[in-house]
C-alpha cells in the first residue's frame, strides 16, 4: 500500500451532498367561521417538541451518486434514520486509495464514518490495523452468498456490506453488430474476424480508455481468467515460485497486442478517459469493449433511462479454456474509530438492509449481492452474463487482489505504450511483472 503522507487538495473533486428532512413547512390555517369566532378562547396548545438534534456523517466513495439515487436515499433516510444528515464526498477512482491511504495514516479518526474499500489487499490492511468495526452480527451478512461473505471476511471476521456482484467480460453495443451483420465471437479467431467486418464498415471495433489506466488492469481481468480456468491453481504456484506470469498470462498479452496492431481499435485510445468510451459505445462509434459490467449500469443511469442495448460474450484462446471474473464489488464499511459511530453504525445497517439494498442495485442496474432481491429487472447483459458463467470456470479473483502495487503499474505501462503505437516486447514485460511480483509479495497474503 502506497503511504503517501501528502497530497494536492486540487487533484482530487470533491463534492458534498448534505441529506436529512428538510424543516417543517407552516401552512396557513383556513379562515375561522363566525360561529367559530365567538367561540371561548381555548387554552394555549401545548409547544411542539423541539426536533431531534441530527448527527452528520461522512462517507467517502468513487461512485457519482447522481440526483435520482441521492434524493431517493434522501427520502428514505428522512423516513428511516430522521436524526440522520449525509456529507457524501466523490473522490475519483484513479486517486482514491492514496487520498483514502493519507486520512488514515493521519490518524484513523480523520478517516471518514463510512468508508468505501476494494475487495483484496487494502481492505484487508485496513482490518489488520484495527480501523474497521466487526459487521459478523448484522442481518445483512446472512443474506450473501458464501463467495460474498469470504470477500467480506479477515480472519473470521465480517467487516463490511456489500452492494452488488461485478461481472467482467466483452461488452458490445448490439445495434452495431446488427448493422454490421455479425455474430458474438466465442474464440480469439472469431473475434478477429468480428473485428475485421466492424472496421471495414468504419467503426471502431475495439474500444480502450488509456488515460484511466485501471481500466487497462480490468481490460486484462477476462482475458486472464482464462488462465485462471486453465490452472486454478495458478495464485498459489505463482506465490509459492512454481510458475511465473511470463509462462501462464502471455497468451492474453499476445491477444491484447494483436487487436491493437492490426488496429482494431479507437482512435486516440491512450487520452481517452472511461466517460467518453462510455459515451462513444453508446453512441455507437465503438462496438465492444472489455470491461465490468457497471459499463452498462452507468450508461444506462448517464442517459437518463434511455434504451442501452448492449450484450455480453466472452471467447476462449486455443487450449478452448473460458473462464469467467465474478466477484462482490466494493465494500462499505464502517470506521471503528469515528466519533459518530453509534449514527454510523444505523446508516450502514439502512445501506445493507434489503430495502437500501434494492435501493441501489435498481439505481446501478447491478447484479445485487443479497441473494433475497430476485425482483429486479436486470439488463439484457447482466442476464446473458450470469447465463455465460454456467459454461466455464468462474474465478472471483481479479489481478489487483493477489498482485502487488507495482506489478499494476507495470501493466498499465506496458498497454498504454502498446495503445501508443510503440513497439513493445511482451517476454521482457512480462519478465518486469515478475520481478516487481517477487520483491514485493512480502506487502500480499498466501492465496
Amino acid at each position: 500500500m502506497k503511504k503517501a503522507i501528502c497530497i494536492l487538495v486540487s487533484a482530487f473533486l470533491i463534492i458534498a451532498i448534505f441529506i436529512g428532512c428538510g424543516g417543517n413547512s407552516v401552512t396557513p390555517a383556513p379562515a375561522e367561521s363566525p360561529a367559530a369566532q365567538s367561540a371561548p378562547a381555548e387554552s394555549p396548545a401545548a409547544a411542539e417538541p423541539a426536533p431531534a438534534e441530527k448527527t452528520t456523517i461522512n462517507l467517502t466513495s468513487w461512485y457519482r451518486f447522481d440526483s435520482f439515487y441521492t434524493s431517493s436515499l434522501q427520502e428514505a433516510l428522512a423516513r428511516e434514520l430522521p436524526h440522520i444528515e449525509l456529507n457524501y464526498e466523490v473522490i475519483p477512482a484513479d486517486q482514491y486509495n492514496q487520498v483514502l491511504t493519507t486520512r488514515v495514516l493521519a490518524g484513523a479518526e480523520q478517516a471518514p464514518d463510512i468508508i468505501q474499500v476494494d475487495v483484496g489487499q487494502m481492505f484487508a490492511q485496513f482490518a489488520n490495523d484495527g480501523i474497521l468495526t466487526d459487521l459478523s452480527n448484522e442481518e445483512f451478512i446472512s443474506s450473501y452468498t458464501d463467495v460474498t461473505k469470504a470477500a467480506l471476511t479477515h480472519n473470521g471476521k465480517a467487516y463490511g456490506i456489500c452492494l452488488e456482484g461485478n461481472g467482467a467480460g466483452f461488452f458490445y453495443n448490439k445495434d452495431v453488430f446488427n448493422a454490421v451483420g455479425v455474430q458474438p465471437p466465442s474464440t480469439f479467431a472469431e473475434l478477429l474476424d468480428v473485428c475485421e467486418k466492424i472496421a471495414a464498415a468504419g467503426i471502431a471495433p475495439v474500444g480502450f480508455s488509456g488515460k484511466d489506466a485501471w481500466t487497462l488492469n480490468w481490460f486484462m481481468n477476462p482475458l486472464i481468467a482464462n488462465v485462471l480456468a486453465a490452472n486454478p491453481n495458478f495464485r498459489t504456484d505463482r506465490y509459492d515460485g512454481n510458475t511465473t506470469f511470463a509462462k501462464d498470462f502471455r497468451p492474453a498479452y499476445a491477444a491484447v497486442q494483436e487487436i491493437i496492431e492490426k488496429g482494431y481499435i479507437n482512435r486516440g485510445s491512450v487520452g481517452l478517459g472511461f466517460d467518453q468510451l462510455r459515451a462513444q459505445m453508446f453512441a455507437g462509434e465503438i462496438a465492444m469493449t472489455v470491461q465490468g459490467d457497471w459499463i452498462v449500469g452507468d450508461t444506462i443511469s448517464e442517459n437518463h433511462g434511455e434504451d442501452v442495448n448492449y450484450g455480453f460474450f466472452s471467447i476462449a484462446f486455443d487450449d478452448g479454456n473460458k473462464g469467467f471474473i465474478y466477484s462482490p464489488a466494493t465494500i462499505f464499511t464502517v470506521n471503528a474509530h469515528s466519533k459518530n459511530h453509534d449514527a454510523a453504525m444505523d446508516f450502514i445497517r439502512y445501506l445493507g438492509s434489503y430495502d437500501g439494498s434494492l435501493l441501489f442495485a435498481e439505481w446501478k442496474h447491478c447484479l445485487p449481492a443479497r441473494t433475497d432481491i430476485t425482483n429486479i429487472n436486470l439488463p439484457d447483459a447482466q442476464k446473458e452474463y450470469t447465463a455465460a458463467m454456467s459454461s466455464g470456470i468462474v474465478t472471483t479473483e481479479y489481478i489487483y487482489t493477489y498482485t502487488p502495487a507495482s506489478f499494476h503499474q507495470i501493466n498499465e505501462k506496458t498497454l498504454q505504450l502498446m495503445l501508443a503505437g510503440e513497439q513493445v516486447d511482451i517476454d521482457e514485460a512480462l519478465a518486469e511483472m515478475d520481478a516487481a511480483y517477487d520483491k514485493d509479495k512480502g506487502q500480499l497474503s498466501r492465496p
